[in-house]
């Protein structure tokens, strides 16, 4: 007698992803007609998908539909719920596609999030997606992979603060990044990603080095604030690059904040080299330069820096 999983093997694998396809599109289509909120659940669209391919619903089955072997060059059901589309529409329907995917198997679950990291990283740290659903798929994550956010090949959050900041979106980025250090711990801030084009360095070093440390709105100042001094040994953390110019958090606030009239020079010099040890730091060779810190404050002329190791360690 065939079993339940021979007779969906049996049936081309795709239909049955068309089909729920298909569902859902009819559901988000009654739901835009009749301005009502979920009409059916995924698990009812997905059993219906089933049914049309002559398969009774079951959850034993819903792993080998949703899963992609190896074999698969693509998974169309994936692509539509996970990958495609930037607006709003698209973000709820992939938060309600995972959603019905966790309660039914970890298993798929946790290969979609692998298999998928970089786009579900990128569709999550945008502005629409609202913190409350972030805090959802940081725990998801959490449980199952731990890959969105510590993407090797490309992070999205070190994207934001060296480029990305602005008074549109800033507050939403700290609370996300405050979150995801909450769950990941000060691990996250100590990162750098290991086949990143772009970002080469910790967090802070980041947005030190390359973001725009002079920027005026007083929220930037805060995430700034918490970034150096939740973490600070993050801030001697050499870049992964061996051609970048600012290699610790140090060595770019001596390049950068040499306007000794300027408060934000000021203010960052004071937050920053608190945390700088005479003998490793001050003392310390700069590997691009093959001069002490001291030496390299003297020769950018960084008046404020100099000022600040006469007052700290009486030199």
């Amino acid at each position: 007698m065939t079993t339940l999983l021979e007779m969906v093997q049996n049936t081309n694998k795709e239909e049955i992803r068309r089909n729920f396809i298909d569902e859902i599109k009819k559901d988000e289509n009654l739901q835009r007609n009749e301005r009502s909120m979920h009409v059916n659940t995924f698990s009812q669209m997905f059993d219906e998908a089933l049914r049309k391919c002559g398969c009774d619903p079951n959850i034993s089955v819903y792993g080998y539909v949703l899963c992609q072997s190896l074999q698969e060059k693509s998974n169309t059901l994936l692509d539509y719920c996970v990958y495609n589309g930037i607006h709003e529409k698209h973000h709820v329907r992939f938060m309600r596609f995972f959603e019905f995917v966790m309660s039914v198997d970890r298993e798929a679950a946790q290969n979609i999030l692998a298999m998928y990291s970089q786009e579900v990283q990128w569709r999550i740290m945008g502005n629409i997606c609202s913190p409350e659903d972030f805090h959802t798929v940081i725990k998801w994550d959490r449980q199952l992979t731990s890959c969105i956010m510590f993407n090797e090949y490309e992070s999205h959050m070190h994207y934001m603060m060296s480029n990305g900041t602005n008074a549109q979106n800033i507050d939403m980025i700290f609370e996300k990044l405050q979150f995801a250090v909450f769950v990941y711990g000060n691990g996250y801030l100590r990162w750098i990603p290991s086949r990143d084009g772009y970002g080469k360095n910790t967090l802070v070093n980041q947005m030190l080095s390359l973001g725009n440390i002079f920027y005026t709105p007083y929220i930037w100042q805060e995430l700034l604030s918490y970034l150096i001094h939740t973490c600070p040994d993050a801030l001697r953390i050499t870049s992964g690059h061996p051609l970048q110019k600012y290699n610790t958090g140090f060595t770019a606030v001596v390049r950068r904040c040499v306007h000794p009239e300027q408060k934000r020079d000021q203010w960052i010099v004071e937050n920053v080299m608190q945390y700088a040890d005479l003998h490793r730091d001050v003392y310390g060779v700069v590997t691009d330069t093959n001069m002490t810190l001291l030496d390299l404050a003297k020769s950018c002329n960084n008046v404020l820096v100099l000022q600040f190791f006469a007052r700290k360690f009486n030199i």
